[in-house]
């Protein structure tokens, strides 16, 4: 999400704001909100062989191919550079492919000269949710889920990180929001479908 961070609007919502400074140039806001910890998955990136449930043709899986590699190198390329800054430690695109592609993206635009901020935001509270997905009940428990999901990733427990590529500030922040409303609970059908009420 492009987010003009002086005006704050989009953030003003969430009670807080991303304090990028103003230079004039380009703020960008990488956000990741997650309701459960079923959703702070640690898979690495996949090569899918089918497509749709059919195989794909050799064409497509050589794209593929081609594609896999040019991300795990910008992804190894984005890890080296924030071990450098002591900002991460070593990562790559086989763990945590997820939060692996957003810190290369962050990296890859403070390399350009655009401030950017990835946000994580817990949604906490929510009751609807299956027990079976472990939703986050509150702000502690959200902190302490991300903290054990980027540990092997991240050097410091601390829920915000601020550092600069060049002279490009740039921030990793997580914070949770309250739901503001409650899922709506799955119940199974006699016929065995889950609908949700």
């Amino acid at each position: 999400m492009v987010a003009n961070s002086h005006k704050g609007r989009e953030h003003a919502k969430l009670g807080f704001r991303l304090d990028l400074p103003r230079s004039g140039c380009p703020r960008i806001s990488i956000n990741r909100a997650k309701a459960n910890a079923q959703e702070l998955g640690i898979a690495g990136k996949q090569i899918a062989l089918t497509v749709k449930g059919q195989a794909r043709t050799q064409a497509s899986l050589q794209r593929s191919q081609a594609n896999h590699g040019r991300i795990c190198s910008a992804i190894t390329e984005a890890s080296d550079a924030l071990t450098l800054l002591n900002v991460t430690k070593t990562f790559s695109a086989g763990s945590h492919y997820q939060f692996a592609n957003r810190l290369a993206f962050v990296w890859k635009l403070a390399s350009l000269g655009i401030p950017t901020a990835l946000l994580y935001l817990g949604f906490v509270g929510d009751g609807g949710l299956e027990e079976s997905l472990k939703p986050f009940k509150d702000d502690r428990e959200w902190q302490d889920a991300f903290a054990s999901h980027s540990s092997s990733i991240l050097p410091s427990k601390s829920a915000d990180i601020a550092f600069a590529v060049g002279k490009t500030p740039s921030q990793i922040l997580v914070r949770s929001r309250q739901v503001l409303s409650q899922s709506p609970q799955v119940v199974a059908t006699p016929g065995g479908n889950p609908v949700r009420l």
